[in-house]
């Protein structure tokens, strides 16, 4: 079933960042090991360490929103919970230690004010619905 990011629920230090919401990006990666041995004729590599980092797009609601551009200011570290289709019993859960490693934001004369945010992933999966079927 397609769905949209319109139920996406976000919180990083038990501050709730949903609703002004516009992306929520995880890119996820592996490292590798070149395992490649003198007789070989192609290469040949080994999974090793699984990594990944976030950007969120938020819309700026000025004072209104001073505890979300405080929890995600860059230096920041903690918890990091989202759920991509809400917390309904069942829904799919994710949740990691995190620190953020930048925070951006854009005036536009002819738009909306929003800020841009990257985190990175520190130590392992608490829930993770790919990995371990964890849900809420």
């Amino acid at each position: 079933m397609h769905y949209t990011g319109k139920n996406l629920y976000i919180t990083f230090g038990g501050t709730v960042v949903s609703g002004d919401q516009r992306t929520l990006s995880k890119n996820g990666s592996v490292d590798t090991v070149d395992t490649t041995a003198g007789a070989d004729t192609d290469k040949s590599y080994a999974l090793t360490l699984r990594d990944a980092t976030f950007d969120i797009t938020i819309l700026d609601n000025g004072g209104d929103g001073s505890a979300v551009r405080a929890a995600l200011h860059e230096g920041n570290s903690g918890t990091l919970i989202y759920a991509p289709e809400g917390t309904a019993a069942g829904k799919p859960k994710y949740e990691c230690y995190a620190h953020v490693t930048s925070f951006n934001t854009a005036f536009p004369y002819d738009g909306e004010v929003e800020f841009q945010v990257s985190l990175q992933k520190s130590g392992t999966w608490t829930y993770n619905y790919e990995i371990s079927g964890s849900t809420f």
